[in-house]
């Protein structure tokens, strides 16, 4: 039917990408590796842990306004939300991005280091105004952006919220 070539070079083309997938906190790009930005729920004694994110504007006394991404990063897509939280909304000033090992551990491993744009002051100021904006547009105002990421813990049988606890959180200065 097939050729042991095409076989082979079909593995080649397949396997390649997964293995990059495998060792290291990156998606090759064009993917062949499918699903992509799928998440992993896990269950355990019929409680069901959703990972979720939590978008607020934080005021000076440390009042929290909640909002959803949709609004709060319009017109850019809410899927995109990870990207920008990985660079700091505009404010990271790190001249690399490295990508770890997943299964690093307490080494802190690093498989690839790329270098990166690294915003001028004018850019960061520009990022700031266009949260800032955006806050006031939705009505809210405040000196920090909170993105708290976070684990919904749901009864599988009744579906109610259990308890929600932060993952991490990244706040950005708006101000």
């Amino acid at each position: 039917m097939f050729s042991a070539k095409f076989t082979l070079g079909l593995l080649a083309f397949l396997l390649v990408p997964f293995a990059i997938k495998s060792v290291v906190y990156a998606e090759p790009w064009p993917a062949v590796v499918l699903p992509s930005g799928a998440i992993k729920i896990s269950v355990t004694e019929g409680v069901a842990h959703f990972p979720t994110t939590a978008v607020s504007i934080v005021a000076e006394d440390g009042a929290r306004q909640r909002l959803g991404p949709r609004v709060m990063f319009q017109p850019v897509p809410p899927h995109y939300l990870f990207t920008l939280q990985a660079g700091g909304f505009g404010q990271d000033r790190r001249e690399y991005r490295e990508i770890g090992l997943k299964r690093g551990g307490a080494l802190g491993l690093t498989a690839l280091r790329f270098p990166r744009h690294t915003p001028t002051e004018q850019e960061r100021e520009e990022a700031r105004t266009w949260l800032r904006n955006n806050a006031r547009l939705a009505g809210l105002s405040g000196d920090r952006l909170s993105i708290r990421n976070q684990v919904v813990h749901v009864a599988m049988q009744s579906g109610q919220e259990l308890s929600r606890e932060d993952a991490d959180e990244t706040l950005v200065p708006i101000r």
